[in-house]
């Protein structure tokens, strides 16, 4: 994945870590992290600042199709 600043058009990262397609991405409410789904069954949260990969979500027994932040910020209910 590639990161554009948009004011200036520039590319300010490559995100790479996904084996497959990336499907979804979201950018979190404080824009401090970006989440990608993968039909590789992973999710990966990426620091937006620096472009490194964070952590690897595992578990997903097909492609992961979409992702979500909450509006708030907070953990949703299970």
């Amino acid at each position: 994945m590639k990161l554009w600043d948009g004011a200036s058009g520039q590319e300010t990262a490559t995100l790479k870590g996904h084996k497959e397609s990336v499907l979804d991405v979201a950018f979190s409410p404080d824009g401090k992290t970006i989440a990608s789904a993968s039909f590789d069954k992973t999710v990966k949260l990426w620091d937006v600042d620096s472009g490194r990969q964070v952590t690897t979500l595992i578990g997903h027994t097909a492609a992961v199709l979409g992702v979500a932040f909450s509006p708030s910020g907070a953990e949703s209910p299970r």
